[in-house]
């Protein structure tokens, strides 16, 4: 049986793993799957630490991809980006941040705007 010093060892040899979790969404406008009566002007991701958008795409449901630019430069734990003009629809927004750990994080959500 392991002695209890043995586990407290092992336990505080995990703790640096804990402290490098990476960037994850907490919150987003519009929300992941959300239905609009109105396109959205901006987009905000909201992250569990500073994170650096490095890349942001908006799709139509079965169209090709735009990149939005320009991107904030410094890393924040909400991010707001202006969108261009939407169209009634199906939309699949994807991004990739950086967070301090130095990750690259995928992420996307899906919005619809009505007719």
């Amino acid at each position: 049986m392991p002695s209890l010093r043995a586990l407290w060892l092992c336990g505080f040899a995990l703790l640096p793993a804990l402290g490098q979790a990476h960037a994850h969404l907490l919150h987003a406008v519009p929300a992941e799957g959300a239905v609009l009566r109105a396109a959205p002007a901006r987009v905000t991701l909201t992250f569990s630490e500073p994170a650096r958008l490095t890349v942001l795409w908006i799709a139509p449901e079965n169209g090709a991809p735009r990149k939005i630019a320009p991107l904030p430069a410094d890393a924040a734990p909400e991010i707001s980006v202006a969108l261009p003009p939407l169209g009634p629809g199906r939309y699949v927004l994807t991004w990739r941040v950086i967070g301090h750990d130095g990750h690259v994080v995928p992420g996307a959500l899906h919005f619809s705007v009505s007719e």
